[in-house]
């Protein structure tokens, strides 16, 4: 129930919000205003949609287990590996210090990538393991 919610939530508020925008583009074609009150429905279902993605995001953290670990490893791994400079040579890896500037960095979807399988494997086999 959880993520069907926090999947379909996101579209929901960038309807009304593409909705909003399309009332605004007519009225001015029309050299008009928009209607406030249909405005100021849009905005607070807005406001209500992204309140529920909140919610339901933190319940989830909750009730799901170890969503907080995953959580956390992830936010982690993501800044260790975009932060990483070096260079891998068949020995190993180089971290010179001309490989500061001339390394190849890993990329935001490399890292989202590389991060699954790690987080997947030390969260289920090894944190659930050992604390549950």
């Amino acid at each position: 129930l959880f993520k069907a919610a926090l999947g379909v939530l996101p579209v929901v508020f960038s309807t009304l919000l593409s909705v909003a925008i399309l009332r605004v583009q007519q009225a001015c074609e029309d050299d008009a205003s928009p209607d406030r009150t249909e405005l100021v429905v849009l905005c607070l279902g807005m406001v209500a949609t992204a309140t529920a993605k909140t919610r339901l995001y933190y319940q989830f953290q909750v009730d799901v287990p170890l969503a907080g670990v995953r959580f956390h490893l992830r936010h982690v791994l993501q800044r260790r590996l975009l932060n990483l400079h070096a260079e891998a040579t068949r020995f190993g890896m180089d971290r010179k210090r001309e490989h500061k500037k001339a390394a190849a960095r890993l990329t935001g979807g490399a890292c989202a990538q590389l991060q699954d399988m790690i987080v997947f494997h030390a969260v289920n086999h090894v944190w659930g393991f050992v604390f549950e």
